[in-house]
């Protein structure tokens, strides 16, 4: 535990995706989360706010041709959703 006025180590930020030959691919990995951050870090799991994040990001760019979206869950949270999957559609 870090004393007070120390800095708390942080956790690498999983990679949100991987552009190769202007073809995205996103992981979505364990339980789909609202917004855990600490879940994202730590665990790799996919949050809905994150993955909204990470196509809005994609869409903006102009090198990316396609998006894959590469899903290893079980599933998740119902609350979240509606705006990862307006994400989607907008993606598409």
């Amino acid at each position: 535990q870090a004393m007070p006025g120390e800095a708390v180590p942080q956790a690498a930020q999983p990679e949100r995706f991987v552009i190769q030959r202007g073809i995205a691919v996103v992981p979505v990995r364990g339980m789909l989360t609202p917004n855990s951050v600490l879940l994202e870090y730590y665990l790799g799991w996919t949050t809905y706010l994150g993955l909204a994040e990470t196509l809005r990001e994609l869409t903006a760019n102009a090198d990316v041709a396609a998006i894959v979206l590469d899903v290893d869950s079980p599933g998740g949270f119902v609350v979240g959703l509606e705006g990862a999957a307006e994400a989607v559609r907008r993606a598409a």
